[in-house]
């Protein structure tokens, strides 16, 4: 049983944090399926994984704002940035690691790379 079919599972019963996951497996599915209109996967697929990643983006955010001391705006821009850095490289080394490592050109690996690393800056 993998983890989409239990939260799917759990997600039938009830609300709270499985009946959240459970309806992010299902907007995922829907962003999959290449059957649906276009609007409808685009909305899915921000509600599903756009949503997913920008709340893993904003947990050091949240860590700094539950710290001891206030933070200036310098600090909180630098936080963000930060984030997006280390998401967008960890996507662009998933990717890279999943679809094409090994079989493709340099030119591909530096266009993921800076693509997936700059847009998440840029959007944190």
């Amino acid at each position: 049983l993998d983890l989409s079919e239990w939260a799917h599972a759990r997600a039938e019963g009830g609300g709270g944090l499985l009946g959240w996951i459970g309806s992010l497996e299902a907007a995922y599915d829907l962003a999959s399926d290449a059957s649906r209109g276009f609007a409808a996967r685009l909305l899915a697929f921000m509600g599903s994984v756009g949503l997913c990643e920008e709340l893993c983006k904003a947990a050091p955010l949240v860590a700094l704002a539950r710290g001891p001391t206030v933070a200036d705006r310098r600090t909180w821009l630098l936080y963000g940035i930060a984030s997006g850095l280390g998401f967008g490289l960890s996507e662009a080394v998933a990717y890279a690691e999943g679809r094409y490592n090994g079989f493709s050109t340099g030119q591909q690996y530096a266009v993921r790379y800076v693509s997936c690393a700059g847009l998440h800056a840029l959007l944190s």
